[in-house]
């Protein structure tokens, strides 16, 4: 027995017994039960939905008001009752027959189960989550009930009513129904004392049957075409952004955001809509379409719009029906480049009209007819939906039904009534926007997908839209791409609030000033290691200021000048960046391994009046070299003092080359202001204290070096100099409390080799996307992990994103200090939170331009557009803006990819294979290898037999190894799409057996040694096909494959063996034979070195359990 009924008096027991004894003669009978019937074509899509998964509650329908004032239970209770007697759907059950057929059946008598509830003295927050529960509580379709309500006593002398019914047996339309006739029923009984609503002229059987005859006939095929016709070539998703990732299969957790319009801006818009002679729904739902494409970037929208089938019937009395008829059609345009709002608007007007002509067809009968493959994670053919519902302030029960304010009292047949708004239906889509007309008001209602957005994200959207609906009303002649999408206020925040505030920290000082400064601090503290050799500051820089003496005695260095720097990774290399920095020249880093070629490129197009290089590359340097090529080890004057002349922090301090897209590199000019302004931040950033040693491994010639170096001498710690990233785990039982600034893929292959990192404090990773299988396996280390993004022209970094962050995806984090980004369209209008477009960057960061390329430099270095006299580089990276102020990189706008850390254009690469004579045609793609690593593969159209080596060969004559080609693929000729362009996605995959023509067979391993490394090569490699006379690099073999290769060997062979000889022996039969020879046995360590190292390695792999598990 409820608590209501106990807290009765005998009196009101007897009455309510008289009541009940009476109410047999009150109701009418229901008619004869029909056999059961088939579902509908929407009921079996509901059914099926329900019974993959029972307990979603996204297809939970109500209405729910809260009652003030005295409310008559049992009245209520009676009105319910009859309601079930008078509409067959809520006494019917659903099931599946023996044969497998889905059907319904209609129960003689059912019930509509009616909870009482006494929650006075309970908070309002706490009743409501317990309403929000029990609305969400499952239903089981199989037994019945399929509607149920509840009533809630609460101070005030209030009650709140909840009706909850299964989608699978009504709609909003139906639900409306109910509620009139619930309300009017109550009237009836307490006025009169008995119902006399006149019963329904049709039930819901009779629409299933007509529905079933309409589409057995010619009209079903007419609709059947045109809706097939219409959806052919559509996208297979709208690929919103969104906060998470998303599941692997759509969920049933939602929620609603509401923002009210300006009243104003309604009336503007109504009157904007008559002038382009579309409706408000038309106008309106293009501003949605419009949103849609500007956040996704795709022209082609398809939105969801909900009609009711009924509508279609020429019988009038269909109407009425309670049941589910709702249907949804598809409202695809594509919103072109160009095209004017109020043209879109019209043709969107058109397609609406066709989509209503046709509404009848079944949306899931739709789904089945337009097949393909389904995807579980999101709802099939479209994702948001878009719905219109205009009231009359005349109808208080309409208004009761639809209001989100619960303020608002309406009077309904003696009670006064107001809304009580709980969720529903929040998760069928991604995101479902309700335009709720009330009278004069437009109210806006956004439901979301809470499995992939969160709310500040919702609100946004809704603040969007009505930004670009004002300026769709003031503007509607424009283009649909110019339609302001950021309102005054996002505007602010993402000019302002995102980026952070200028620090005037230069003070005119160069890089010279800062690497000075620390000397003069810490003049006996080591400097630099290399191998065994260690040069303290007061050394380094004596050294440094002898070269930079030399330099400007000898040969005019000084401000503007440009001097070639080609040396191997020895002290040298420091020695002679800092030498020449402290000339007052510019230094051009060129790699000793890069081609003759190559070389000589860059000293004519740097105009470099000086090369220094050593002895044994100065018959390369000088071979067509217009520069004065001069051994670096005799540059050396007698002065070991500071020089006099200091350079100006807008000197131009060094010249980064990187890859052109025409064939031909580009010089990126860094001025020691920018540099300054960058290594300022680092030491605001990063503590030095944190760290004793930093590796430099990175190419000099490539930016990151900026750090290793510079960053490093800047604040008294010492640089252990090493051949490459590879050794970097030469070093790592030797050395404490390490910085490693590398790229991603030097960190995977050390974790994959199990290295110890028990060493390292602080590790950056840069230069290319951190893949989340490397994060996952860090996660457990007791170390600082960041993720540092930036274009050369933008000095090394210029975003950092710290470990470990809230959002599950590796992101590139937020702008240094003096460093402003902004996420622009192609026209560079600032883009909202969550909307891709393209990464541009603003600051002390920026490059002089391109070295003699003023073309290119004004294509890239922009004006500013948010701040007057400043410039912008535009990256041509997409990204957007996170919800939390992150940066998301999404990938390059253009050809231009990173591998290993290198930005490559594709294009240089292309134009280096045309020039081999047997080239008629060639495109360059970086596609994920065997390994998932992105790999570089180029596809020919040659005349003639060529092999692969061939044209590897031909390239490592032009390009750094990095850009050649792992695999190379001969077609007769290019797979072509319709508008005539290349078919990339139909370019035959790259298999090492159909990379050749005429590849001789591979020769078998012979020796138990050479099975060996034959194995280990296989593992590295992925199973690819090579024999022990195979180059490791010609079958696809890379640098970080050596790491692997280079780990396991030194395993197997117990003692440690140097990365070079696996250079020295590409092939398995010489690594075999220079094994078989015996190399020198190294000295054995001692006891207290292996107890050290056995102690580390403990502490990493417990490290590494623990990810694990």
């Amino acid at each position: 027995m409820s608590r209501d009924t106990e807290s009765m008096s005998l009196e009101e027991k007897k009455q309510l017994l008289k009541r009940l004894l009476a109410r047999q003669d009150e109701a009418p009978r229901a008619a004869a039960v029909p056999a059961p019937f088939a579902l509908s074509q929407g009921q079996s899509a509901l059914f099926h939905l329900h019974q993959s998964n029972p307990d979603n509650h996204a297809y939970h329908t109500l209405f729910s008001f809260r009652a003030h004032g005295p409310l008559d239970v049992e009245a209520l209770r009676r009105a319910a009752e009859v309601l079930v007697d008078r509409h067959e759907v809520l006494r019917t059950t659903y099931g599946v027959e023996d044969d497998g057929r889905l059907v319904q059946r209609v129960h003689a008598q059912g019930t509509l189960p009616l909870t009482l509830h006494d929650a006075r003295g309970v908070s309002a927050a706490e009743v409501r989550r317990r309403l929000v529960e029990e609305v969400r509580r499952p239903f089981d379709l199989t037994t019945g009930p399929v509607a149920r309500l509840s009533v809630t006593r609460v101070d005030g002398g209030e009650h709140l009513v909840v009706f909850t019914q299964h989608h699978v047996s009504n709609d909003a339309r139906a639900l409306q129904v109910l509620q009139r006739e619930l309300l009017a029923l109550y009237g009836q009984l307490v006025t009169e004392g008995a119902p006399r609503l006149p019963p329904p002229a049709v039930q819901y059987r009779q629409f299933v049957e007509w529905e079933r005859a309409l589409l057995a006939g010619p009209r079903g095929e007419v609709l059947e075409r045109y809706w097939t016709e219409r959806l052919a070539g559509a996208p297979p998703a709208l690929e919103l952004p969104t906060d998470k990732p998303r599941p692997a299969e759509q969920g049933c957790h939602g929620d609603t955001v509401i923002h009210e319009l300006d009243g104003g801006l309604v009336r503007r818009a109504e009157a904007c809509a008559r002038e382009q002679g579309v409706t408000l729904y038309t106008f309106l739902l293009a501003c949605f379409h419009v949103l849609l494409s500007r956040h996704t970037g795709q022209r082609d929208v398809l939105v969801g719009t909900p009609t009711n089938t009924l509508m279609s019937a020429e019988d009038p009395s269909f109407q009425d029906v309670v049941g589910y008829a709702v249907n949804p059609v598809v409202v695809r345009a594509s919103v072109e480049e160009g095209l004017g709002f109020d043209a879109f608007c019209r043709d969107l007007q058109r397609r609406v009209l066709e989509a209503l002509e046709h509404q009848a067809y079944p949306f899931p009968q739709l789904v089945a007819k337009l097949g393909g493959p389904r995807d579980a994670s999101r709802p099939p053919v479209f994702q948001v939906m878009f719905n219109y519902l205009p009231v009359r302030d005349r109808d208080p029960l309409a208004m009761l039904g639809l209001s989100v304010d619960e303020g608002r009292t309406f009077q309904v047949n003696g009670l006064t009534l107001s809304p009580y708004v709980l969720p529903q239906q929040e998760a069928q889509f991604d995101v479902g926007m309700e335009c709720l007309k009330l009278g004069e008001r437009l109210v806006l209602a956004l439901h979301y997908n809470a499995d992939l957005f969160v709310a500040p994200t919702a609100r946004r959207l809704l603040e969007r839209f009505e930004c670009l609906l004002s300026d769709a009303v003031e503007r509607p002649t424009a283009s649909c791409d110019a339609l302001e999408l950021v309102s005054a206020a996002e505007r602010e925040e993402l000019l302002t609030g995102l980026n952070p505030r200028p620090v005037d920290w230069v003070d005119g000082l160069s890089m010279v000033d800062l690497v000075e400064a620390q000397v003069r601090r810490t003049p006996d503290a080591i400097a630099l290691s290399v191998g065994d050799t260690h040069l303290t500051y007061r050394e380094l820089n004596a050294r440094a200021n002898r070269l930079a003496h030399h330099l400007r005695a000898r040969h005019g260095a000084g401000p503007g000048v440009l001097v070639g720097l080609m040396v191997d990774r020895t002290e040298w290399l420091v020695i002679g960046t800092l030498g020449i920095l402290k000339s007052g020249a510019a230094y051009v880093p060129i790699d000793p391994a890069y081609p003759a070629e190559r070389v000589r490129y860059l000293l004519q197009d740097s105009s470099s009046r000086v090369l220094l290089t050593e002895p044994r590359f100065l018959e390369t340097a000088r071979q067509g070299s217009p520069a004065e090529c001069v051994d670096i080890s005799a540059a050396q004057a007698d002065s070991e003092q500071d020089l006099a002349h200091r350079p100006d922090c807008q000197d131009l301090a060094y010249v980064i080359y990187t890859s052109g897209s025409t064939g031909r590199p580009k010089g990126t000019l860094i001025e020691h202001r920018s540099a300054v302004s960058f290594l300022r931040w680092c030491q605001t950033e990063f503590d030095a204290a944190d760290f004793d040693v930093s590796f430099f491994g990175t190419s000099y010639c490539f930016d990151l070096s900026i750090f290793e170096l510079f960053y490093t001498l800047s604040v008294g710690r010492r640089i252990r100099l090493l051949r490459n990233s590879l050794q970097i785990s030469e070093y790592l039982d030797t050395e404490r409390r390490i910085l490693i600034n590398t790229v991603p893929s030097v960190v995977k292959e050390l974790l994959a080799a199990d290295v110890d990192l028990g060493n390292v404090t602080l590790l950056n990773m840069a230069g290319e996307p951190i893949p989340q299988s490397v994060m996952s396996q860090l996660g457990g280390l007791p170390l600082q992990v960041r993720n540092l993004y930036g274009p050369s022209e933008d000095t090394t970094y210029s975003t950092c994103y710290r470990f470990p962050g809230d959002d599950p995806k590796v992101l590139i984090g937020r702008p240094l200090a003096n460093t402003r980004a902004y996420i622009v369209d192609k026209a560079l209008r600032l883009l909202p939170r969550g909307v891709p477009g393209e990464l541009c960057l603003s600051g002390d960061g920026l490059a002089r331009g391109y070295l003699d390329r003023p073309d290119l430099t004004a294509e890239r270095f922009v004006p500013d557009p948010f701040v007057a006299g400043k410039r912008m580089y535009r990256t041509g990276d997409i990204a957007l803006w996170r919800a939390d102020g992150n940066i998301d990189f999404l990938g390059r706008r253009d050809d231009q990819v990173k591998l290993n850390g290198y930005r490559i254009e594709l294009g240089e690469i292309e134009v280096a294979l045309s020039k081999h004579p047997a080239t008629r045609e060639a495109l360059v793609l970086a596609r994920p290898g065997a390994s998932r690593d992105m790999e570089l593969v180029a596809w020919l159209v040659c005349d003639g037999q060529v092999e692969p080596r061939e044209l590897r060969a031909f390239l490592e004559q032009r390009l750094p190894r990095f850009m050649v080609p792992g695999h190379f693929v001969f077609l007769e000729a290019f797979p072509l799409t319709p508008n005539g362009k290349i078919d990339k996605k139909a370019l035959a995959a790259p298999v090492p057996e159909a990379s050749s023509r005429s590849a001789a067979p591979p020769v078998a391993p012979r020796s138990e040694l050479e099975r060996a490394l034959h194995q280990l090569w296989e593992h590295a490699l992925n199973g690819r096909r090579f024999g022990i006379d195979d180059n490791f690099f010609d079958v696809g073999g890379s640098s970080l494959h050596l790491t692997q290769i280079h780990m396991s060997l030194q395993r197997r062979l117990g003692r440690k063996m140097p990365m070079t000889e696996l250079y020295r022996f590409p092939t398995i039969r010489a690594l075999a034979e220079y094994l078989d020879r015996g190399p020198e046995t190294q000295a054995e360590p001692s006891n207290d070195e292996r107890a050290e190292r056995l102690r580390k390695q403990e502490q990493f792999f417990r490290a590494r359990k623990a990810r694990r598990s």
